[in-house]
């Protein structure tokens, strides 16, 4: 192994021990409570970008090994399949290319499974600039994301039988409202030449009168109630598209057997939303891919801030007849297909999109499309950052 050491290079500068910052490194991962690790960058003098058998996995504290059950004393490449390995060097680039520290959200391939980490990484610079090592914390936000996922699709399915069950309501209240308003008629043309002789029965048809305004009254507050209500649109939040397809295409496609294309550039959406439909339409296509997915989207030009999304596959395509979005789980078991796409039709659905079956973009295979309530993001907006 080989060690950078500042001398003649610049003789105005103390020597700087590249080992001693290295240890007083690991003591500082030691001391976090959280997850913490050490990416020591191997032969740092060398020009171009980091690659991943130069990225070197030195020092893990207890958190990240209970956590991750990653061992420390790798490579990178060594520690990961090719496509996971690529999506983790391309967070540390950006670390090398910055001099602050920075922090976003990604999907790690554990040998548990997949983790949802929130991660915090700075490089590690000598005085003369050249980065030694890549200092993190990580917040395990597994359990919060399968929460999110799963309640944003049983929120959609709550919203689509509130949805129905306002319809019926209205419905219900307009047919029993016109009854209502001729009773209420009739009433009023008994009472004109109506002849009380002493029993009572006209102040009967008086508070029958009373009583079937008051109703129709409630009825006409009761429509009034269902056309105005509307539900309270999702947080808007700032995605890394590219980062998101990373990360998921590591875990849909780890050893990098397919590839797997997609679209660059921040935007503004329903983050949760946004990654359950994608991990839900990648993980269909990398079941019947033969080798190639391609993801895309596209701003609508009909003004209605919508963002069209679009995930296809080589692979033999849906079966004739067969619809992937019918929710019959007994139809899918058989067929194989359509992991998740009910869930897919009811959160577009409810969130004011369509999704279906489009024309294959790759000349076989399956494409399915959806839109949703998205616009690209610009370096002003403000909205809360989420990879």
């Amino acid at each position: 192994m080989r060690h950078h050491r500042i001398t003649a290079a610049d003789a105005k500068r103390p020597e700087f021990d590249v080992e001693a910052a290295i240890g007083e490194a690991r003591r500082a991962v030691d001391l976090a409570i959280i997850p913490a690790f050490l990416i020591r960058i191997l032969e740092p003098e060398t020009p171009g970008e980091l690659t991943a058998d130069r990225a070197y996995f030195d020092h893990f504290n207890e958190a990240l090994l209970h956590a991750s059950g990653f061992p420390a004393g790798k490579r990178l490449d060594e520690l990961l399949p090719p496509r996971g390995a690529a999506a983790i060097l391309a967070n540390y680039h950006a670390a090398l290319r910055s001099s602050d520290p920075i922090d976003y959200d990604e999907e790690v391939p554990t040998p548990s499974g997949a983790a949802a980490w929130r991660t915090a990484i700075k490089a590690l610079r000598a005085p003369c600039g050249m980065a030694y090592a890549i200092i993190g914390y990580a917040h395990d936000m597994t359990a919060v994301r399968e929460r999110e996922m799963q309640d944003a699709a049983q929120i959609a399915l709550l919203k689509r039988t509130v949805s129905e069950i306002k319809v019926y309501s209205s419905m219900a209240a307009h047919d029993v409202r016109s009854p209502l308003a001729t009773i209420e008629s009739l009433i009023e043309l008994i009472l004109e030449d109506f002849q009380d002789r002493g029993d009572g029965k006209a102040e009967l048809l008086s508070h029958l009168s009373q009583v079937t305004t008051t109703a129709r009254s409630h009825m006409d507050e009761l429509l009034m109630q269902s056309t105005a209500f509307t539900d309270t649109p999702p947080a808007e939040a700032r995605v890394d598209v590219g980062h998101l397809c990373r990360d998921l295409s590591a875990i849909v496609d780890p050893e990098g057997r397919l590839e797997i294309v997609f679209p660059e550039g921040d935007i503004l959406s329903d983050r949760v939303a946004l990654n359950l439909l994608l991990r839900n339409l990648l993980t269909n296509a990398g079941r019947h891919a033969a080798g190639r997915i391609v993801v895309g989207h596209e701003v609508l030009d009909d003004a209605t801030g919508m963002m069209r999304f679009t995930v296809s596959d080589d692979g033999p395509g849906f079966p004739a007849g067969f619809d992937p979005f019918a929710g019959d789980e007994q139809t899918r078991a058989s067929s194989g297909h359509g992991f998740g796409l009910a869930a897919v039709r009811y959160v577009v659905e409810t969130r004011g999109g369509t999704v279906g079956i489009a024309a294959p973009a790759l000349g076989t295979g399956a494409t399915v499309a959806f839109t949703l309530p998205a616009r690209p993001a610009r370096e002003d907006d403000a909205a809360t950052r989420a990879a």
